[in-house]
């Protein structure tokens, strides 16, 4: 696999997405049962493959060749670059597509891996400018022209090698557009919405809270584990879902 693209100025996207996976292998086991409650479903497996897919997943964005050009310069002069490209959105809605070409039956979960890869840097809010505008945002980071994504050279090799690995029938880069990224934040508004009706809400917030907290222990493990900070590790062990990684 190519090893040209990152995840971050210390760490390639496959590493960072790989490891990321190894981070969910390590308490899927012990979760699952719970998992299965909150959801209120019998599919475990259906739902294990869900997850694998946002862990796996929620840093596509960061193969748009915007997001690319942005942390290749910050490594090259090993300085903090202010702006910030949005990388959320566009892995969220992958995630959702790839769900629903592989895991159709499970779309409903699919919309709650969208939701929380959709906040995973942003806390736990429901309204932010990702829920307001994601049209508007992709556009003023310089990450669409026309109906078309701009992806990175490689990113979609890079994907389809990562997919066939974990199990999933690639869904091409190519296939996010413009009105995709459109259509698919149109269904978790009104999903999020619910119709209105509270207790559907709170239902909802839950699982979003649940996913969300899981994606961030992988993805914070990940990236202090390629810091090889040790500190670090114990400390967001300590502060999110650590206890289920103890033997």
């Amino acid at each position: 696999m190519s090893l040209n693209l990152l995840a971050s100025d210390k760490e390639s996207y496959e590493q960072h997405a790989q490891t990321c996976v190894k981070e969910w292998m390590k308490i899927k086991n012990r979760a699952i049962q719970s998992l299965q409650r909150i959801f209120e479903t019998e599919n475990g497996d259906g739902l294990q493959k869900v997850i694998l897919a946002m862990v796996l997943h929620h840093d596509v964005g960061k193969l748009s060749r915007r997001w690319q050009q942005q942390i290749t310069l910050q490594k090259e002069k090993a300085g903090f670059i202010s702006k910030k490209i949005n990388h959320s959105i566009l892995g969220g809605v992958y995630t959702y597509h790839l769900v629903a070409e592989n895991l159709n039956e499970n779309l409903q979960i699919g919309k709650v891996a969208f939701e929380a890869i959709l906040i995973h840097h942003s806390g736990l809010s429901i309204s932010t400018p990702m829920h307001e505008d994601p049209e508007g945002m992709l556009f003023r980071d310089g990450l669409v022209k026309g109906e078309r994504i701009l992806w990175n050279d490689g990113a979609d090799t890079l994907l389809e090698q990562l997919n066939g690995k974990y199990g999933f029938e690639h869904y091409p880069l190519d296939m996010i557009s413009f009105s995709s990224v459109k259509t698919a934040s149109d269904i978790s508004k009104a999903w999020l919405w619910c119709g209105g009706i509270r207790e559907k809400q709170h239902k909802v917030r839950i699982c979003t809270s649940t996913l969300y907290h899981i994606l961030k222990l992988c993805d914070l493990r990940a990236a202090w584990i390629s810091r090889k900070d040790e500190r670090d590790l114990r400390l967001i062990e300590r502060l999110t879902l650590g206890v289920a990684l103890e033997e």
